[in-house]
């Protein structure tokens, strides 16, 4: 049976969401049913198998042992702002307060392959400095964020960036401006992103044309 990496994803959250190595069979197969209403007990017991497969390597590595070290963090973090208008909202994997600093993690459940790990990540970090902006908002205290991507493919790559509050600051005038040009309806191209994206011809050539 095919299952859709979204579904895979949803599911690999929902296990890391409940922060338990030891987690049983009989409650990933439970989680799996609930995701997807419609899967017989053999399809469940083999995606089971698969994903607890994918989920090992993370369990018993070093990164994860030391995030779930800290004494303060939260699991599935819903995250809201009011700015001017409208309000941001966002839901952090992991977000892990240590004294003065927040630890703003997002695992990724990609078929990323090692080399392409740098080139994906760049792609993600905007998602986890729009967390980062929120986060220092609601949490004045804060001086500074280690923004991690974990992938599951490859729990032992260290990925992270690490910025100032002021960094994190400075991100929120790049939303506002993103909002206002939304609303604007000036969306320009960034054809040099055309290699990435899933909407290009062949990998290189921008399906939209130019107005």
């Amino acid at each position: 049976v095919s299952f859709p990496a979204e579904l895979r994803g949803s599911i690999i959250h929902r296990i890391l969401q409940k922060n338990n190595p030891d987690i049983s069979k009989e409650e990933i197969i439970s989680i799996i049913k609930e995701e997807d209403r419609n899967v017989d007990d053999e399809a469940a017991s083999s995606l089971q198998i698969e994903i607890f497969g994918r989920l090992k390597e993370l369990f018993g590595s070093d990164i994860y042992s030391l995030i779930n070290s800290y004494k303060k963090s939260f699991n599935e973090y819903e995250i809201y702002l009011k700015e001017e208008d409208y309000f941001l909202h966002g839901i952090i994997d992991k977000l892990i307060i240590d004294d003065k600093k927040a630890i703003i993690i997002d695992y990724k459940t990609d078929a990323v392959q090692k080399e392409e790990i740098c080139v994906r990540a760049s792609l993600y970090f905007p998602q986890l400095k729009f967390y980062s902006y929120i986060v220092s908002r609601l949490y004045k205290e804060l001086t500074s964020f280690e923004l991690r991507i974990i992938f599951i493919n490859f729990p032992g790559e260290d990925v992270n960036m690490k910025i100032g509050r002021e960094e994190a600051i400075l991100f929120g005038d790049e939303v506002k401006a993103m909002i206002r040009q939304i609303r604007l309806r000036e969306f320009d191209q960034n054809l040099t992103h055309c290699k990435e994206c899933s909407f290009a011809l062949e990998n290189s050539k921008c399906i939209v044309e130019r107005v």
